[in-house]
């Protein structure tokens, strides 16, 4: 299924419209430009809610994070559970058989 496209006229200047020509072969310029366009478009979505959301974590709402040595033990725990939910399943695989 092809996605549904929709035609831009644009205007860029005359210098970066000539390296846009030495770096992308013809036929393919629509496909650069589209793939840089959603590249930025994500990254200024990701600058936007970082902004946003910044200041809203407060030390005093984590205390299980208050130390790097805590950190590492919550770290630990969660992987241990991870590691536990691993070996039902591969046991859980190896029983199938």
């Amino acid at each position: 299924m092809t996605a549904k496209t929709e035609k831009l006229s644009i205007t860029v200047p005359k210098e970066l419209a000539s390296q846009l020509r030495e770096l992308v072969p013809p036929g393919e310029v629509s496909a650069f430009i589209s793939e840089t366009l959603a590249q930025y478009v994500r990254w200024q979505k990701q600058r936007l809610a970082i902004e946003k959301y910044a200041g809203i974590w407060k030390d005093e709402n984590y205390p299980e994070f208050k130390t790097p040595e805590d950190t590492q033990k919550w770290l630990r725990k969660l992987r241990s559970h991870d590691e536990e939910r691993t070996k039902r399943l591969e046991k859980l695989w190896h029983d199938d058989k």
